[in-house]
């Protein structure tokens, strides 16, 4: 998928402008029209053209001072309506901003980890950021088919499935610190529930290594 041809605001991987509205005359009117008609419904009054009707009723497509005076004659206050829209956009693109780093952040592990848990999933990936996120993947396609050879060769060897599966025990026992003393009790429990691990002080490098990392 391409974005190319696409004006920046219509682009699936890019965060509009807050200023978007004042971009385009016809969208600005659209925006304060759409505003200004919920208005009308909840009050229970006439609603104002919409751009498409005042250009039918005027002959011509309304330019911003246009509309603004149309609904001004109709009983509305379009510079308070403009500026909840602005008010909105600001609120949606902060947001937006917020979901592109958390898919940012979540890239970054699947870069530098052999295996992502599913805490990290639920903390990174929602409804929003999976679009961010479909965007780097796309933009790193290079990047990402690499980690995916490498993430295969890791899965022939079980040694690696187990890390990653010690490192789950590992991530809860950090949340539950009462369930081991240390780490050497913690890797005696690792080589009792693997069969392909046989070191107790490898497992316990692995806990000072991801304790490291944690910390950093």
């Amino acid at each position: 998928m391409s974005n190319q041809g696409l004006p920046e605001w219509m682009s699936w991987g890019q965060i509009p402008s807050a200023e978007i509205h004042s971009k385009s005359e016809v969208g600005l009117c659209w925006a304060l029209s759409l505003e200004a008609h919920h208005i009308a419904f909840k009050q229970k009054i006439q609603p104002p053209l919409d751009p498409q009707a005042y250009e039918i009723f005027y002959k011509k497509p309304p330019n911003k001072d246009d509309y603004f005076s149309h609904l001004e004659s109709a009983g509305f206050k379009p510079n308070e309506i403009l500026k909840k829209i602005q008010s909105q956009m600001n609120a949606c693109v902060a947001q937006a901003h917020k979901s592109k780093n958390k898919a940012r952040e979540f890239f970054n592990l699947f870069e530098t980890e052999f295996h992502i848990t599913n805490e990290q999933i639920n903390k990174y990936i929602d409804e929003d950021s999976i679009y961010y996120l479909l965007d780097l993947a796309v933009s790193n396609v290079a990047s990402v088919r690499a980690k995916t050879a490498v993430l295969r060769r890791h899965e022939i060897d079980p040694k690696q499935k187990e890390k990653a599966l010690v490192k789950e025990c590992w991530e809860l026992w950090q949340n539950e610190m009462e369930r081991y003393k240390g780490n050497a009790p913690f890797a005696r429990d690792m080589l009792q529930k693997y069969e392909t691990l046989t070191s107790q002080p490898v497992i316990e490098r692995w806990c000072r290594e991801w304790k490291q990392e944690s910390s950093t």
